[in-house]
């Protein structure tokens, strides 16, 4: 014991040492939903995201972390909560030691089983304010009960079983699974008599059965926002991911354990070498199986396509104690196991590791963070080259294994080096896109907001700008409360789906009323121009207005990027007041010595052409009629020609500098200026 407490000691501190060098939550939205949920249970308004109801159906983190947030501050909240996360992740040495020990796995085994929780490069969510680490630890606490529950059933043990499975669905929903794969499992150990399954197992089955009745009564409600995986159907796109996933958790969990595992598990449903360890084969066989089916769902059906390896991290503890399993029995199947390694080494080389990492490939899987930041030292295809050479090595490593007994724990050896390095490079690049999305997004204080002295500050989402860096500054400034949509065609993001009105004098107006709280506009898509309103910016992208007394707007453009540059579609709106004024647009070339852009203005009945050549500055005067909104749509064109003579039109190169309502009437002028 005192040796499985160093290991949760160490396991615990690594967690907490690199979850703090993460300077700002990177896994967006679903950091910032948990928090928000956190948030809202400390403040007493209930389970809220910016004040609007959650329909995030795991809830049982939030309500453990809550406590955190009491205090009023984000930094502690974020820090205590990585602390607990990290806790938890320690802790799941215990159930796969208990595991280990309750299949009669030799002590020495059974700690490397353990160990294999402190190395594993899934120690990465530790850090993150989300509920994997919890879920890690219910879940394999359930599946330790469910082994001992099929291999000898008892009422006791049954309750214990479905309470532990309904905490982890609640924790994290991917955890349904549990119940139908230990049906399936008790069908397997009682050899397909569906009478004896009901009669030992009543309560699970009364519990599967309720939960499917609620789902199918209730629609996608219980779901909340995964509910659009119940119109998902079987397609070969499905099956093919489904596949890929379980080849890439054959890489993750150390490839010199996974064919001695699979070897074992298949030897293990047909002629169990005893009950509890033919229980364990069964329920795991299902369990990963069910799990590698929702990893392939959310895949695609959610067009992300990407490896969700964060759905399968109670995998790797439970192929690591097959392959446990396969030691301590002799070790079956020696030639499956070559079969298998020298199948894994093929398919590595057909499937290049690296082509998962592109883009978001990486987001939801720490091996996949690893390869990546071994791509960033040695290059892309350096680093797939040694995927395939490690997986070579891994194949090496169960060969001998099979071959000689004296060899037997070279799988385990190998997998738990090759996950300790793996750690590392997921660690590293963790940290890294944490950092870089605190430079990006964030000011020097991150809770500048606060620090200003304002309250129930209304965050406003604008045309283009993203939701991301929204969601970041919602996370560390408590005194954001609320969120609205400001502008035609904003995409909603969570929290913030009413849309704020604009009455024809420019007043922004909410629910009917004129808005009289500070807001927080975000502005790297768009650009507001207020009246008379006191305006702070301390982080880019983003304008806090003080309202004096309430919130008017002078002007407001939409279609920007957010790197400032005008889009090939912009639009203008103009809200005067008084007597008639204008409108002053100014507009700079892209000092690039590419061609001219080419800017119509269409307003009303009026249409204006101004071409702005590279390093030119073009300043627009054109009159605005009092008492109506003033409208004018730009269309950015920038013209080029082929080497044929054909002219043909490319992106803007178009900067947009400025936007005046000057309080004075003008004639319609075009003024050049060097930029």
């Amino acid at each position: 014991m005192v040796r499985l407490a160093l290991i949760g000691a160490s396991a615990f501190a690594i967690a907490v040492a690199c979850s703090f060098a993460r300077r700002t939550p990177r896994y967006l939205p679903d950091e910032f939903l948990y928090a928000q949920l956190s948030r809202s249970l400390a403040a007493g308004r209930g389970l809220r995201v910016l004040g609007e109801s959650s329909s995030l159906p795991s809830q049982l983190e939030p309500l453990i972390t809550a406590v955190f947030w009491a205090a009023g501050d984000a930094a502690l909240a974020f820090r205590s909560t990585q602390v607990v996360h990290g806790l938890f992740m320690s802790l799941a040495v215990v159930p796969v030691f208990m595991l280990a020990r309750r299949l009669s796995i030799r002590a020495p085994l059974a700690l490397a089983s353990a160990a294999v929780v402190a190395v594993s490069p899934d120690l990465v969510y530790a850090g993150y304010a989300t509920a994997d680490a919890l879920g890690y630890l219910l879940a394999l606490t359930t599946i330790t009960v469910g082994v001992d529950l099929l291999a000898q059933p008892a009422r006791r043990t049954e309750a214990a079983f479905v309470a532990l499975a309904g905490f982890s669905a609640f924790a994290r929903l991917q955890y349904l699974v549990l119940l139908p794969a230990f049906v399936l499992a008790a069908l397997v150990v009682e050899r397909g008599s569906l009478r004896t399954v009901c009669r030992h197992f009543a309560l699970v089955n009364a519990t599967l059965i309720a939960g499917l009745a609620l789902v199918l009564s209730r629609g996608g409600d219980t779901l909340g926002r995964y509910q659009s995986i119940r119109e998902f159907e079987v397609s070969r796109e499905m099956l093919r991911w489904a596949a890929v996933s379980g080849f890439l958790l054959c890489l993750s969990a150390g490839a010199a354990l996974a064919p001695a595992a699979l070897s074992w598990l298949g030897s293990a449903l047909v002629r169990p070498p005893s009950p509890r360890r033919g229980a364990f084969a069964a329920l795991t066989v299902w369990l990963v199986l069910g799990l590698l089916v929702l990893a392939a769902v959310m895949a695609v059906g959610s067009g992300s396509n990407r490896f969700f390896e964060r759905y399968l991290i109670v995998c790797v503890p439970l192929l690591t104690l097959a392959c446990c399993c396969w030691i301590e029995d002799g070790r079956p199947g020696r030639r499956a196991v070559i079969a298998l390694s020298n199948a894994l080494v093929l398919v590595a080389m057909r499937l290049p590791v690296s082509e998962y990492v592109v883009g978001q490939g990486s987001s939801d899987s720490p091996f996949l963070l690893a390869v990546r930041e071994l791509g960033r030292v040695v290059g892309v295809e350096t680093a797939a080259l040694l995927v395939v050479l490690a997986a070579a090595g891994a194949a090496a490593a169960s060969a001998a294994a099979a071959l000689r007994s004296r060899l037997a724990v070279a799988p385990l050896i190998a997998s738990l080096m090759f996950l300790a390095v793996a750690s590392v490079g997921a660690h590293a690049t963790d940290i890294e896109l944490s950092r870089a999305v605190a430079s990006s997004t964030l000011a020097r204080e991150p809770d500048w907001v606060d620090r200003t002295g304002a309250h129930n500050v209304v965050l406003v989402q604008t045309r283009g700008s993203s939701p991301a860096t929204a969601m970041q500054q919602a996370f560390w400034n408590l005194v954001l409360r609320h969120g609205v949509l400001l502008g035609t065609a904003v995409a909603p993001m969570d929290g913030a789906n009413e849309r704020m009105q604009v009455a024809h004098d420019g007043t922004l107006m909410l629910n009917g009323r004129a808005v009289e709280q500070p807001l927080l506009v975000a502005t790297s898509g768009s650009t507001p121009v207020f009246a008379g309103e006191r305006v702070l910016s301390a982080a880019a992208g983003f304008s806090l207005v003080i309202p004096a007394p309430r919130v008017r707007l002078l002007a407001l453009a939409q279609g920007m990027r957010g790197d400032g540059w005008l889009a090939p579609r912009a639009d203008l709106t103009v809200w005067p007041h008084g007597v008639a004024r204008c409108v002053s647009v100014a507009l700079a070339g892209r000092q690039d010595g590419g061609g001219a852009v080419r800017i119509s203005f269409h307003m009303h009945s009026v249409h204006t052409v101004v071409r702005v050549r590279p390093r030119e500055r073009v300043t627009v005067q054109l009159p605005v009629r009092a008492g109506s909104p003033w409208h004018a749509s730009l269309t950015a064109d920038r013209w080029t020609t082929l080497p044929s003579g054909v002219p043909v039109v490319v992106q803007a190169a178009l900067r947009l500098t400025s936007v005046r309502v000057p309080g004075r009437d003008c004639a319609p002028t075009i003024a050049r200026s060097a930029a």
